[in-house]
């Protein structure tokens, strides 16, 4: 939709869930939508779509209404490609197409047999989880030792404009978990490089156990999928805030908002 609009379309978002990119931050994907709402995609958020009708168009039935389009993209995932590839005369466990594993080597049930990338159960299916996958069976392979990917810190990155990457885990998804959190945040409008840039809308939010490490945090706007990577390493190495704060960003850069979140994470905040 971000691509498709930017080059001259009209482009019509549906999303039967509650929320665009679901699973990620709620205040992240609201900010995500009103930009690319300011840019002329509309949105129907919470629907579901009955069959396309065919003819000159294509008209799209949702609710009581309905839409004309030249072009449908269906984009609802994917799904294993693993019938008939020999998986049935081995002792690998398979369910709905996923391959189990044990997360530690990669290794199937049949000894020897591994399976990495998007059609292990359980996963996430992002080509650079797939990559981490395979060096940990390639490990095992090679060494006997385990090297598992420690899929909490995987960054997860939206590619629209502006982008929205995450890592670990929402602070929704932490209190589900009964994890008591506080959160902070920092707004790209008072950094100075997102104004000099002009692109200042978005924010970086930094989510903490309450008295205890980083677990999780998100950020939108300019080159968000860059800057994630300095909030991955606080998430996979359990950083405290104020570990984590303890460190000068350049100035003028964007990466001044991570700074300043961390600052506030730990208590210390600047602006």
């Amino acid at each position: 939709a971000s691509m498709l609009i930017d080059m001259g379309s009209e482009v019509h978002v549906f999303e039967m869930l509650d929320q665009i990119i679901p699973g990620s931050d709620p205040e992240a994907a609201r900010m995500l939508q009103r930009q690319l709402q300011k840019r002329g995609v509309k949105f129907n958020v919470g629907v579901g779509v009955e069959a396309p009708r065919i003819g000159d168009s294509v008209t799209i039935p949702f609710g009581e209404d309905s839409v004309d389009v030249d072009v449908v993209l269906v984009s609802v995932g994917r799904g294993p490609a693993t019938d008939d590839v020999g998986l049935d005369k081995t002792s690998a466990k398979v369910d709905r197409g996923f391959v189990e594993v044990d997360p530690s080597t990669m290794m199937t049930a049949e000894q020897g047999l591994y399976a990495v990338g998007d059609i292990v159960a359980g996963t996430p299916q992002l080509a650079h989880v797939g990559f981490a996958e395979g060096i940990a069976a390639v490990t095992h392979i090679a060494t006997g030792e385990t090297a598992p990917v420690n899929y909490q810190a995987v960054p997860r990155v939206t590619y629209t404009h502006p982008e929205v990457a995450e890592v670990g885990m929402t602070a929704d998804q932490a209190q589900e978990a009964g994890i008591e959190v506080e959160t902070t945040k920092h707004a790209f409008n008072g950094v100075g490089r997102a104004i000099i840039i002009g692109q200042n809308q978005g924010f970086v939010k930094v989510v903490a156990e309450k008295d205890g490490p980083i677990i999780g945090a998100s950020v939108v706007g300019p080159q968000a999928g860059e800057m994630i990577h300095e909030l991955m390493y606080s998430v996979g190495w359990e950083a405290l805030p104020t570990e984590a704060a303890a460190f000068v960003h350049a100035h003028p850069t964007l990466s001044e908002a991570v700074g300043e979140t961390l600052l506030s994470s730990a208590g210390r905040s600047l602006h």
